[in-house]
């Protein structure tokens, strides 16, 4: 999800409609939005991990906006991890 998301957010206007991409990437918050909060506190996690292995700076500080521009978290730090299945936002 998050690659096809970087990948629409980083497009040029003539390589996919604008309108389209807005669509399709509030499409992929609402279903994110929806899952159970433990599959969302997973998610995070592994979210933040490919962050923090990502080798290419634009491509991390994406994954690392990622959960706050898509009103996942209500702060841009994102979620950490206070222990095994414990988020703070």
């Amino acid at each position: 999800m998050s690659t096809a998301s970087g990948f629409l957010d980083s497009c040029d206007d003539d390589e996919v409609d604008p309108d389209s991409a807005v669509r399709m990437l509030e499409s992929v918050a609402s279903v994110l939005k929806g899952l159970p909060s433990e599959q969302l506190d997973r998610f995070l996690v592994v979210l933040r991990s490919l962050a923090e292995v990502e080798p290419e700076p634009s491509r991390r500080e994406f994954l690392e906006a990622f959960p706050f521009t898509c009103g996942l978290v209500e702060e841009e730090s994102c979620a950490v991890e206070t222990s095994p299945g414990t988020l703070v936002t």
